[in-house]
C-alpha cells in the first residue's frame, strides 16, 4: 500500500469511528451511502457512483477496483468484505466506491464501499407491461422491473403480490425506481421486520404527524427526525423511512425519518464517476442525474451519439467536479436497454476478442458487460474465462451499430429449447429470420403468422437443429 493510500485509509478509520461514535449516541445506523451523503472523506480522489458488473474484486463503471482492505457499509452497518457466497455485495447493487484509479484507467483500489438500498417492503401490485418490464408499488414506490434487473430468491415471471423484497436502482423523472437489483426477503411482511422506503413527500399534516410518499400514509409521530434543517419534513423533501410495523389504520409506523437531499456532496476538483437515468435536459451542456448538473459538451460519447441524451436515458458520466458543483464531462457511455436477448449453447467463444457464438450470432463482449453464474456451479467470480463450448447461456444485449453488444452474460442450466428476441430481419409463409437466424415457423398458427411484420420484436422458443431454430412458441412484443 502507499504511503498516500495508507493515510487515506487511515483518515477514513477516523471517520468511522466518528461515526459510530455519534450513531451509539443518537440510536442510529451507521453513515448511510449509496446515492446521497456518501459517507466519502472531504478529500476523496475518485469517487465511482454506479451498479456492480461483476467481480474478482468489484466492477463499477467498467473499472475493477481491489477491495481487498476496502471498508464496507450496507445499509448503514459496517460490514467485513468476505470472498464467495458471503460477501455482502451483490450484483446489480448500486454502490458508491471511494478510491483510486491506476493510470490504465481500467483498475484501481476501493478504500471504501457504500451500499443503501432504495426499498425494502411487500409488493402490493404487479402491473405487467409487456412480455419483458412490469411495475411493482412497493410502500408507495413505484418500481420498473424489467429482464436487465438482476434478481435473487425470486425471478421476473414468479414475482408475486406480498412477497417482501429489497431493491436497489435509479430513481427516473417520474420519480419512479428502475430496478437494477432486486431480491426476495419472504413469502410476506411479519410485524417487526424492518421495512424501509426512500421518497419524496407528497403531503403532511404537521399537527397530526402524518405524511405521504405517494399512496403510502407514514405516522411519524414516535419517530427519530434526522438532519432536517428546521427539525421538521416538509412537502417534496427527498427522505427515508424505517420502521417495522402497521397501525390499526393502514399507516406504517416510522421509527426513523430521515432527510437524504437530492445532491450529491462532491468536492470541486474530484474526478467523478456518475451512473444513472437522465432525470432533467436541457441541451449536451447542461442536464442532471442524482441531481448532479453535467456539462457534457465537449465529451466524448460512446455506444451512441450526442443526439441520443434526453430524458429516461441511462448513463454513464466521467469528469471533473468544477468550482460551480457541475460535472465536465471527458466522456459519457449510454447503457440503452437490452432490446435482444439469445439462450442457447455456446457455438464458440473467442477469450482474445471477446466474442461468444450462440448459435449463428456473433456477440462482443466488453467492460461494461455484466457477469452472472446461476449454473450447477454458481460461481461469483465468473467471466469469459470460465466459459465453455456446449455451457448454455442467457445473454441480453444491444444493437450498436452492425455489432451486438452484450450487458449481461448469465451462465443457466442446461435446456432443451433456445429461446430468440429480437426485431424480425424478414418474413414468408412458415419462416422468418430474427438476428440473422433462420426460424422454422411451420408449427406457428396461420393467425399468429398473419399478425408478424418485419421490424416487430419477436420471442420464439424451439430447438435448434443445424442452425435453424424450429419454433414452438411465439411472443410479440409491443
Amino acid at each position: 500500500m502507499s504511503s498516500t493510500a495508507a493515510l487515506r485509509s487511515i483518515a477514513i478509520l477516523f471517520f468511522l469511528i466518528l461515526t459510530v461514535a455519534c450513531g451509539a449516541e443518537n440510536g442510529n445506523h451507521l453513515a448511510e451511502g449509496g446515492i446521497e451523503g456518501t459517507g466519502i472523506t472531504d478529500d476523496a480522489p475518485h469517487v465511482s457512483i454506479g451498479s456492480i458488473s461483476g467481480f474478482g474484486s468489484i466492477f463499477v463503471n467498467g473499472v475493477e477496483f481491489e477491495t481487498t482492505s476496502s471498508t464496507v457499509i450496507i445499509n448503514g452497518d459496517v460490514m467485513s468484505h468476505v470472498d464467495g457466497s458471503d460477501d455482502p455485495l451483490k450484483l446489480a447493487m448500486v454502490v458508491t466506491v471511494e478510491g483510486e484509479i491506476n493510470d490504465d484507467g481500467s483498475t484501481g483500489t476501493a478504500d471504501l464501499i457504500v451500499f443503501d438500498r432504495d426499498v425494502q417492503g411487500p409488493i402490493a401490485t404487479i402491473t405487467t407491461i409487456d412480455f419483458s418490464h412490469k411495475q411493482l408499488l412497493i410502500l408507495g414506490l413505484e418500481v420498473l422491473v424489467s429482464s436487465d434487473t438482476v434478481f435473487e430468491g425470486v425471478s421476473f415471471e414468479t414475482l408475486t403480490e406480498n412477497e417482501v423484497v429489497e431493491v436497489s436502482g435509479f430513481a427516473n423523472a417520474d420519480n419512479q425506481l428502475v430496478a437494477t437489483w432486486l431480491q426476495k426477503q419472504a413469502d410476506s411482511f411479519e410485524e417487526g421486520e424492518e421495512i424501509e422506503v426512500e421518497a419524496h413527500i407528497t403531503t403532511l399534516d404537521l399537527d397530526q404527524q402524518i405524511l405521504t410518499l405517494s399512496s403510502l400514509t407514514v405516522d411519524y409521530s414516535q419517530a427519530n427526525l434526522v438532519r432536517f434543517s428546521n427539525e421538521a419534513p416538509s412537502v417534496g423533501d427527498f427522505i427515508e423511512v424505517r420502521g417495522s410495523s402497521i397501525n390499526e389504520s393502514g399507516h406504517l409506523v416510522a421509527e426513523k425519518v430521515k432527510y437524504k437531499g437530492e445532491k450529491l456532496n462532491i468536492e470541486e476538483g474530484s474526478k467523478l464517476e456518475l451512473e444513472g437515468v437522465i432525470s432533467s435536459f436541457t441541451s449536451v451542456s447542461e442536464f442532471s442525474l442524482h441531481g448532479v448538473t453535467v456539462n457534457a459538451e465537449n465529451a466524448t460519447i460512446k455506444k451512441g451519439n450526442i443526439n441520443d441524451l434526453a430524458i429516461g436515458l441511462r448513463v454513464e458520466v466521467e469528469g471533473l467536479i468544477d468550482d460551480n458543483e457541475v460535472l465536465l464531462a471527458s466522456e459519457v457511455t449510454i447503457k440503452q436497454e437490452s432490446q435482444l436477448r439469445l439462450t442457447a449453447p455456446v457455438s464458440a467463444i473467442d477469450s482474445e476478442t471477446g466474442v461468444i457464438t450462440l448459435i449463428t450470432v456473433d456477440i462482443t463482449i466488453d467492460n461494461q458487460t455484466a457477469f452472472q453464474d446461476v449454473g450447477s456451479n454458481h460461481l461469483k467470480y465468473f467471466n469469459t474465462n470460465d466459459i465453455a463450448v456446449g455451457d448454455w447461456l442467457t445473454i441480453r444485449a444491444t444493437g450498436i451499430g452492425e455489432d451486438i453488444v452484450a450487458s449481461k452474460v448469465i451462465r443457466i442450466q442446461d435446456r432443451k429449447q433456445v429461446t430468440i428476441k429480437g426485431p424480425i430481419d424478414s418474413l414468408s409463409l412458415n419462416s422468418a429470420v430474427v438476428l440473422g437466424v433462420s426460424l422454422d415457423m411451420s408449427a406457428v398458427s396461420m393467425e399468429e403468422q398473419m399478425q408478424l411484420a418485419v421490424g416487430d420484436s419477436l420471442s420464439v422458443t424451439g430447438e435448434s437443429s443445424e442452425d435453424v431454430v424450429f419454433v414452438a412458441e411465439v411472443e410479440r412484443g409491443e
